[in-house]
């Protein structure tokens, strides 16, 4: 049985407030290894930018967090096959939507509709707000009920 870390959508994000679809925060027992690939993906596409640059700056704080949190999944990993993810979940959410999208996860819970779905039972949608050069937009992981359980922008005009 593949190891998975069990994380939850943040609830509460400044980006929810200008969308116009409610998120009802899924809890995703994600597999590790693709949560680890993308983590590395971005570790590493830090690394150059951050080697060449000041070290005081908030975003090279936030790259060390990254790499502690990732050094924190691999160990809990080795350990036990269900992690229970306790960083800051917004770590996980700009990260995962590959793994989201892609269903690299075993299940997900609905909180609204108090039920576990297996990948490929929900969808995923795209949306937009706005218009011409006010507009934003991207994909969402909507249950079988229409719970939008996971969605990030892609894209902004």
């Amino acid at each position: 049985m593949p190891k998975v870390v069990r994380w939850t959508v943040p609830a509460s994000l400044p980006c929810y407030g200008d969308w116009d679809f409610h998120i009802h925060p899924g809890t995703f027992d994600l597999f590790v290894e693709p949560v680890v690939a993308v983590f590395r993906e971005y570790v590493n596409w830090r690394r150059w930018y951050y080697s060449r640059n000041r070290k005081r700056e908030s975003g090279y704080r936030s790259y060390l967090y990254h790499i502690a949190a990732l050094d924190w999944l691999e160990d809990s990993a080795r350990r036990s096959d269900l992690v229970v993810w306790e960083w800051e979940p917004v770590l996980v959410w700009h990260l995962a939507s590959k793994v989201v999208y892609t269903c690299q996860w075993s299940q997900v819970r609905c909180p609204s509709c108090a039920a576990d779905y297996p990948p490929g039972s929900g969808r995923v949608a795209e949306w937009s707000i706005g218009w011409g050069l006010a507009a934003e937009g991207g994909r969402r992981y909507v249950c079988p009920a229409g719970h939008t359980l996971y969605a990030i922008g892609d894209w902004n005009s």
